[in-house]
């Protein structure tokens, strides 16, 4: 493992990893730093937990191990080995390309930002639970 700090382009050090590591075993909401790597075409270790969110992936470079044992005995193993430098086909990194998913967050956004119109009550008729009665304008 090499700890970078700060990168200018992350580009850079994606074309210099082996394995996108995610081991998560708590937290919430969807797992950006799977979906990050798998979008980046990186064979993946992860947790279950570090997959949450996101659509089952069933490829030899997208390994699911829970336990520290069931790590060291993948990365010290032969095809942790023969899938280094390898990347993912594109067609498992295209659903995590940000325009293929912009038709998809606008209609999301859409829903979620809409605000109701206001409720018009008849003249005379009393306001839901406040005492109070809608006089006509």
């Amino acid at each position: 493992m090499i700890a970078h700090g700060f990168v200018d382009d992350l580009r850079r050090v994606w074309s210099t990893c082996d394995w996108m590591v995610v081991p998560l075993r708590y937290g919430a909401g969807v797992s950006v730093k799977a979906a990050e790597g798998l979008y980046h075409g990186m064979p993946l270790l992860s947790t279950r937990f570090g997959m949450r969110g996101l659509p089952a992936i069933d490829h030899p470079q997208v390994v699911l191990r829970d336990s520290a044992d069931d790590w060291v005995a993948f990365l010290s193993g032969p095809d942790a080995r023969a899938a280094c430098g390898m990347r993912l086909p594109h067609d498992m990194s295209r659903p995590f390309d940000l325009r293929a998913n912009a038709p998809r967050m606008d209609r999301f956004l859409a829903r979620v930002l809409e605000v109701p119109p206001p409720r018009r009550e008849a003249p005379g008729a009393e306001v839901a639970g406040s005492g109070r009665h809608v006089v006509a304008e």
